[in-house]
């Protein structure tokens, strides 16, 4: 069996092809050990290994497995698995200027700015990686290390988990993960409270419901209302939808309700709301009930 560490001697430049020959009578073999790192070092400035594919069969070239039993194949094209955005480290010249992958490009034959009818789905290649257009390829600069800077949003503008955050150029952007969560969501009233409604939101394609908290509209609040004098009014709330307001001047009084009443039974007890962070008046309560129902104070 072939030695392992002796690829890591200095072969020479007169010794390739021994190294070479080496090299390659341990890759056929199916399993071998590592002690020690493979080191080659290349003091030319082409490739150290430059694998041609001349068949059609997609080959999986190189595979590592890490502890936890994740494969990753690296091979032609559509033959890797298990690559991810933050595991590529692009050049950060390429990723700059995108005049300088045309270049590359153009200089491999891979898509020549001056002819833009020269398609390359006229000819045969293998896992270029290239898109098959007519026209030059052109990527968008920094998305490449945008991908890579992908993190879970905590921003107030959006509901919690609903969107994981990238940065690009130090701007920030958000990529969409709960969709529903920025629209104005129809829910079913499960709860009355002084200052908020206890919700049920259906599934929305989600594996279950899930439950929100929405403020009423500052007028249906309770809390900055009770027992407070405002414009000669005072109003002392017997329940979160039923009140007393006595006018101070003449000390003249007026039971009065919601109307309609916030219900948790029959054929109204759904309510529309919409994601608005901190400008729903309540701290920690980001969505608000947008009231489609105009409900009022009414004297009764």
């Amino acid at each position: 069996m072939f030695d392992v560490s002796d690829l890591r001697r200095n072969w020479g430049s007169r010794s390739l092809n021994d190294a070479m020959k080496a090299v390659s009578l341990i890759l056929e073999q199916n399993h071998f050990d590592l002690q020690r790192p493979i080191v080659l070092r290349n003091h030319s400035s082409g490739p150290v290994f430059d694998i041609r594919q001349d068949g059609e069969q997609q080959h999986r070239l190189l595979t590592a497995t890490d502890d936890a039993g994740r494969l990753l194949q690296l091979g032609f094209g559509a033959a890797s698995r298990g690559l991810t955005a933050n595991e590529l480290v692009p050049d950060p010249n390429y990723s700059l200027d995108p005049g300088l992958v045309n270049e590359a490009f153009s200089t491999q034959g891979l898509g020549d700015p001056s002819e833009p009818t020269d398609s390359l789905l006229s000819r045969e290649r293998s896992g270029t990686g290239v898109p098959h257009t007519e026209e030059p390829y052109v990527p968008v600069a920094g998305w490449g290390s945008a991908l890579a800077s992908t993190q879970k949003s905590n921003d107030t503008e959006h509901a919690p988990d609903s969107a994981v955050k990238l940065t690009r150029d130090g701007n920030p952007y958000w990529w969409v993960t709960e969709p529903w969560k920025w629209q104005v969501v129809r829910c079913t009233v499960t709860a009355v409270n002084a200052d908020t409604l206890t919700c049920n939101v259906a599934a929305h394609g989600k594996v279950a419901a899930e439950t929100i908290t929405v403020a009423k509209p500052c007028y249906m609040q309770q809390t900055g209302w009770d027992g407070v004098l405002v414009d000669g009014v005072t109003y002392v709330y017997a329940t979160s939808q039923t009140r007393e307001a006595t006018t101070m001047s003449d000390s003249s009084q007026e039971d009065q309700t919601v109307s309609p009443l916030y219900a948790t039974t029959g054929p109204c007890t759904d309510i529309f709301a919409a994601w608005v962070g901190n400008n729903s008046g309540i701290a920690g309560v980001g969505w608000l009930d947008l009231n489609v129902d105009a409900r009022q104070w009414f004297a009764v």
